[in-house]
């Protein structure tokens, strides 16, 4: 099963000011073709401290692209940015640094290995070296959830899908094998979660409106993660399967909202893997399943900016569910 999500790059521009022609021509560009750009002159306001906000965007870059010229090589702050870029790239490998040839120039000697963006020739060279760079960047959902409350730990993987209904639908299919601490034997867990029409349409109109992927597919969590909170203030202990056998499937379970909508529908699998057990087990993944859309919520919001962020609220606002 795939476990690789495709959410647009967030990309910092390092320039010289004498590139900042054509630094403002690439980022928009970028924009267009649905990415994240961080350009100092949309990003500072009076008063700003300079180190700090190009810290700031350094930190959340998942690609850094550094416009080489005659003059940008000799700056200082381009200098700068390198080298923290180069550091975050060291120490969390979450940074790809793309250099972009301008024009012939001394290449920084750390960067003479990488491979670069050619605008020496024409800019529509360099333009397709970038897109070719920076397409989407991988995340993949995978991890590992200790349970204090049971003698069970939990290693899983996620797989979504957040393209709009005609081409697939909306869906969250969970892997997971369960380990106890004290009986032989595994549990592997599979479960489905897909958006029932109410919600594609919802969903569908979120992917038309924004071009940030990331954006339906934290709309998408958020919505699981809120009616499985409510489940649980409600004490509703249905999100569970009795495993008595090797095997056991429980198929169309509707899940609803506040309002009483039927906005998601899951199908679970429990398979025993190892000896069998001598008792049956209820199986309750509700509160497994909030504490992981709880941690892969963290994980997807790093994609949202504080303006999408911002705007997605109004929309929200404008556009409450019928």
């Amino acid at each position: 099963m795939t476990t690789k999500k495709l959410f647009r790059a967030r990309i910092f521009i390092s320039h010289n000011h004498v590139d900042k022609p054509i630094a403002r021509h690439i980022s928009k560009i970028l924009l267009e073709a649905g990415h994240e750009v961080w350009l100092d002159e949309w990003e500072m306001k009076p008063g700003d401290s300079l180190i700090s906000k190009i810290s700031e965007g350094l930190d959340i870059a998942s690609h850094l692209l550094v416009l080489l010229s005659k003059d940008s090589v000799k700056s200082k702050w381009v200098k700068r940015e390198l080298e923290i870029a180069l550091n975050n790239q060291i120490t969390t490998e979450k940074m790809l640094v793309v250099p972009c040839l301008l024009e012939d120039c001394q290449i920084p000697t750390f960067l003479s290995p990488i491979v670069y963006a050619d605008f020496r020739k024409d800019f529509q060279t360099g333009i397709e070296g970038i897109l070719n760079s920076v397409s989407l960047v991988d995340y993949g959902p995978s991890g590992h959830i200790e349970n204090d409350d049971s003698d069970w730990h939990f290693d899983y993987s996620m797989d979504y899908d957040y393209r709009q209904s005609k081409f697939g639908g909306y869906w969250l299919s969970l892997v997971m094998i369960s380990h106890p601490t004290i009986d032989e034997g595994h549990i592997l867990f599979n479960l489905k979660i897909e958006a029932q029409e109410t919600l594609k349409n919802r969903l569908d109109q979120i992917s038309q409106q924004f071009k940030n992927p990331a954006i339906p597919a934290i709309m998408f969590l958020f919505m699981i993660n809120d009616i499985l909170e409510l489940r649980e203030e409600c004490g509703e202990k249905d999100i569970s399967i009795m495993v008595d056998g090797p095997t056991v499937t429980k198929s169309a379970l509707p899940i609803i909202d506040r309002s009483g909508r039927k906005l998601y529908q899951m199908e679970a699998r429990v398979q025993f893997v190892g000896s069998n057990p001598d008792h049956p087990i209820l199986y309750e993944y509700g509160g497994i399943l909030h504490s992981i859309v709880e941690k892969e919520l963290l994980q997807v919001r790093r994609y949202i900016s504080k303006t999408d962020s911002s705007v997605l609220h109004e929309w929200i606002g404008k556009n409450p569910m019928d």
